[in-house]
């Protein structure tokens, strides 16, 4: 929140460029065949949040109006009221852009109102129906009764309540008529859910011990008086609007900010985020940046070196649609690319630090790839390999580790090229974070067992082999 200590960027440029993302909120919308998240919990200074990760988080511009106020000490709150709100732009040297606001489907207006999002509740809630009447006919008893009933209100319900959401956004004549119905069973509905938990607490009160009696007594109390309330709102004449709506609105246009700011970015004569984009891959293709200073493209950073290819590359970006893949193609095939990694002494005293690129520059793979580019040698090298180690793992299991054996294929015939070693096995084999893969029953392990086991591997057949694979000698 300082004047920038070298390119002419003011404060209010910086809050000018704020202003882009004042509107902005985010919003959590129902994934089809999940439960709704309900609203997305709303950031608060000093309070700890509790976010239900169900669905989709968005972003949208939740305040068309929002505006953008001049601030100290890097907090919001500490608005500077002496000075007027600024509008969204880009520092005047850098020229100026067109805003025009955006309008919105409906399925982002009101997500809930989606095909996909309407059979999701109706089945969840008819699946709830089907299981009330399997428990009744199980055992017929006054709770499994109302728990019936319950459901079949709910279901009831929602169908109404859809309907009338349809009529009311659609403009249709019967939209009142509608929304009356829908008031009516969702009334009918809340009365019947009230008694199954009334019935419940009865039914848990019969069977209360002298530990639990005096909690079930006071629950019948307080499912009675739920029972009373909802009886009593049922009664009250309805308004058209009294029924609740099965989709949250949202603003049906957005400001437009976000979209010039990127079209802005991206214009064919701007090619300076393509330049950025393009130092970036290369980057990591090649182990050195086509402009060394990665993070400044401006004045003080230094010039590319080779400012034609690095001009090339970003014209074939833009080109072809921004495709990433594309670009990531192009190199990958590349002869600069495919070279070997291997030395020359005559180039080296012509260019030592391989600026013309006449070799691969070597660097430190990372763990996962290591264990790619070793297991695409054939299986016969890899069985070697592979035996010795998970006898090492068998032991490790005999002695308590929770690892598992994989049976390797002994015949000679099977010379085919793999992908990899890893087998499918239970998050809970290797002591992972269970978080990163609580919804999934199967996930591939590379462990670091797997991944330090390679990296010596490779380099005995280095040392054994060194003219065997130029992709060895950019390992380690």
């Amino acid at each position: 929140c300082h004047d920038h200590k070298y390119d002419p960027i003011s404060h209010e440029d910086y809050f000018r460029f704020r202003a882009f993302f004042e509107p902005l909120g985010v919003r959590q919308d129902r994934w089809a065949g999940e439960a709704d998240p309900g609203p997305f919990q709303e950031y608060q200074y000093v309070k700890l949040r509790n976010p239900n990760r169900l669905g989709a988080v968005r972003v949208f511009d939740k305040q068309l109006d929002a505006k953008t106020w001049f601030y100290t000490g890097g907090d919001e709150r500490n608005r500077v009221e002496s000075k007027a709100p600024l509008a969204a732009g880009v520092p005047a040297f850098l020229g100026s852009l067109a805003i025009q606001p955006v309008s919105l489907p409906d399925g982002s207006v009101r997500p809930g109102l989606r095909p996909e999002i309407q059979e999701t509740d109706l089945s969840l809630r008819l699946n709830a129906v089907t299981k009330a009447q399997d428990e009744l006919l199980a055992q017929d008893s006054p709770k499994t009764r109302t728990a019936l009933e319950a459901a079949r209100a709910e279901l009831a319900s929602a169908i109404a309540r859809f309907a009338a959401d349809q009529a009311k956004f659609g403009g249709s004549p019967d939209a009142a008529k509608l929304a009356q119905k829908a008031a009516t069973t969702e009334r009918d509905a809340t009365v019947a859910t009230a008694k199954a938990a009334m019935t419940n607490a009865e039914h848990d009160l019969s069977r209360a011990d002298d530990k639990t009696r005096d909690a079930a007594t006071k629950a019948v109390a307080a499912a009675k008086s739920a029972v009373t309330k909802a009886e009593t709102e049922r009664d009250k004449p309805k308004s058209p609007d009294s029924f609740t709506s099965m989709t949250s609105v949202f603003p049906n246009q957005s400001t437009g900010r976000r979209k010039a700011l990127a079209e802005w970015l991206t214009r064919r004569d701007h090619p300076l985020t393509a330049r950025v984009a393009v130092n970036h891959l290369w980057m990591r293709h090649f182990q050195e940046p086509l402009v060394p200073s990665v993070f400044d493209f401006g004045r003080n950073g230094k010039p590319p070196t080779h400012p034609a290819l690095l001009d090339w590359l970003a014209a074939e970006l833009m080109e072809n649609g921004w495709s990433m893949k594309h670009l990531h193609r192009l190199i990958v095939t590349s002869a600069a690319y495919r070279r070997t990694s291997v030395t020359a002494a005559n180039n080296v005293k012509v260019d030592p630090d391989n600026h013309f690129l006449w070799r691969m520059n070597p660097s430190r793979m990372e763990a996962e790839v290591c264990v790619t580019v070793c297991c695409i040698w054939p299986v016969r090298s890899i069985r070697r390999w592979a035996v010795r180690n998970w006898k090492t793992l068998r032991r490790r299991r005999a002695r308590g580790a929770a690892f598992t054996s994989v049976a390797i294929p002994k015949s000679a015939a099977a010379v085919r090229w793999r992908r990899c070693l890893t087998r499918p096995s239970r998050r809970t084999a290797i002591g992972a974070p269970a978080a990163c893969c609580r919804n999934r029953r199967w996930c591939s392990r590379t462990a670091n067992w797997c991944t330090i086991t390679a990296r010596r591997w490779c380099v005995r057949s280095e040392r054994r082999h060194p003219n065997s694979s130029p992709l060895l000698s950019s390992i380690c």
